[in-house]
């Protein structure tokens, strides 16, 4: 079944990129990386939308990362490469649903493609948050798991991604819409960890 999140291959492609020698030895590398291209998109006028592990910052949960990721809209994306481009990265991946740039090697910014209708709400529903001192959109908790369950699926063996999916459920408990995490984890053909989800909400909201 072909998933509806637009991210069947997202993560499982980018994760043989994930290597040291492909990424930024240091986190404070990603926050300076976030602010140069968040800029250079902003002035150009082009939406984009934090994911990833800065989005957990943003969100107000503490949590190291060695790249950046964002949301585009695809219409965008000949925009976002010419502007990468001039900072100085280098495109490594294009295709229909994700584009990725390396600068020296050191540092990796990773653009995915809001191709389907649900993908593009989640770019028109991410809300402003003040991110290390910069007003950036983010997408919405729920969203973001959505995102976190497509990289579960795709790469069942790495552990983060449900650590992940823990720590906006443990900080958004009494918030999320429970209807739109459902919907996720029914399109990706995950009940497993739809009653995790639901038990860890609970345990929440008794703890």
């Amino acid at each position: 079944m072909r998933c509806r999140l637009d991210v069947m291959g997202f993560w499982s492609k980018l994760w043989p990129f994930a290597k040291a020698d492909l990424i930024a030895e240091h986190p404070a590398a990603a926050l300076e990386t976030f602010r140069r291209t968040h800029r250079a998109l902003a002035k150009a006028n082009i939406p984009h939308a934090m994911i990833g592990g800065l989005a957990l910052g943003a969100l107000g949960i503490p949590r190291l990362t060695k790249d950046v990721d964002y949301l585009i809209e695809p219409e965008q994306k000949l925009r976002v490469a010419a502007i990468m481009v001039a900072l100085g990265f280098q495109q490594v991946e294009d295709n229909e649903t994700f584009s990725s740039f390396v600068f020296d090697v050191y540092m990796r910014v990773d653009f995915l493609h809001a191709r389907s209708d649900r993908t593009r709400t989640m770019l028109h529903n991410a809300r402003r948050e003040q991110y290390q001192g910069t007003e950036m959109l983010v997408v919405q908790p729920e969203d973001l798991i959505g995102l976190k369950l497509q990289a579960l699926k795709n790469r069942p063996w790495h552990s983060s991604d449900r650590a992940d999916i823990e720590r906006v459920v443990d900080s958004y408990a009494k918030q999320l819409d429970l209807s739109r995490i459902r919907d996720y984890c029914q399109v990706l053909e995950l009940p497993d960890e739809l009653e995790r989800i639901i038990a860890r909400i609970n345990g929440a909201a008794t703890g």
